[in-house]
């Protein structure tokens, strides 16, 4: 889903929503406590089961558009190594996440 997004729309696109899925599953440290674990994980069940089946209907609805890109030959993005590595967008959140597994690793020592 983050690849057709990325082709679709922009990389910008893509990024902010695999960001959004690293902030919501890293939210549990910080909300867990406040509204129970239970509540908590139903929740995030339902956001996470939500996202599935909104990814698998928006699929079916494209299947077309994809497979005509499919049997062109076109790439949906050209050089997306080149073009994600060099964007200052992963570098911040390549920061961001190295400097929450220090956070964690510091909570958990």
């Amino acid at each position: 889903m983050l690849a057709y997004t990325a082709g679709r729309f922009s990389l910008k696109w893509a990024l902010l929503l695999h960001v959004a899925n690293n902030a919501l599953a890293m939210s549990e440290m910080l909300f867990s406590p406040l509204v129970g674990v239970e509540l908590y994980s139903l929740v995030l069940v339902a956001l996470f089961f939500a996202g599935f089946v909104f990814s698998i209907i928006y699929l079916i609805f494209k299947r077309r558009t994809l497979v005509a890109q499919k049997v062109a030959g076109a790439p949906l993005v050209a050089h997306p190594f080149r073009l994600f590595f060099t964007r200052p967008v992963f570098l911040i959140e390549l920061i961001v996440i190295l400097a929450l597994g220090l956070a964690t690793l510091g909570m958990l020592g």
